[in-house]
């Protein structure tokens, strides 16, 4: 069966909603709609995720199934760490930093600009969104924030100022 976009989170939550008693096998051949799945359905225990894919072996040759199950980000980076694959371990530790600050982001609601591919939506956005949102927080505040030991780097250096001035939009930099 084929959904498009607007009818596949309903069905994730109908799935999670009406069928917590039952296994339930979500195949794709459609890599943004598995990331897109995976984001929304992260929860331990819960769910597992696997792709299938192919491998071409020898000469002259012939395809072999290979079964990739999710070791989940933190641990891939560790694992191309160890073996000293860098640059790897890198885009993994970066992935799990931006799909932790995206889950932040959708659980509080914040707003964050839309893109149909949510591959497009960056981290650099992930954080003005949580920054915005921290500021409102912390120029409500009746509390005085504490004195830290060291001053904040950047536009926090300047936060309780800031929050005198009205100046809670995000838009101080």
């Amino acid at each position: 069966m084929g959904l498009d976009l607007s009818n596949r989170l309903p069905l994730l939550q109908s799935l999670a909603e009406h069928c917590r008693d039952f296994p339930v096998i979500l195949s794709t051949s459609d890599r943004v709609w598995f990331e897109l799945g995976h984001l929304q359905t992260l929860s331990p225990g819960r769910w597992s995720y696997a792709e299938l894919f192919s491998n071409w072996v020898g000469d002259p040759g012939y395809e072999i199934p290979v079964l990739k199950t999710d070791q989940g980000f933190i641990k891939q980076a560790k694992a191309h760490y160890a073996q000293n694959d860098y640059r790897a371990a890198a885009v993994y530790a970066r992935a799990a930093f931006e799909s932790k600050l995206s889950n932040f982001c959708s659980d509080r609601h914040l707003l964050v600009p839309y893109h149909t591919d949510p591959r497009q939506v960056s981290s650099q956005d992930l954080g003005a969104a949580t920054l915005n949102a921290q500021m409102a927080t912390w120029c409500r505040s009746p509390q005085p924030l504490a004195p830290t030991a060291a001053p904040a780097p950047g536009p926090l250096r300047n936060m309780p100022r800031l929050c005198r001035a009205g100046l809670d939009d995000g838009s101080a930099q």
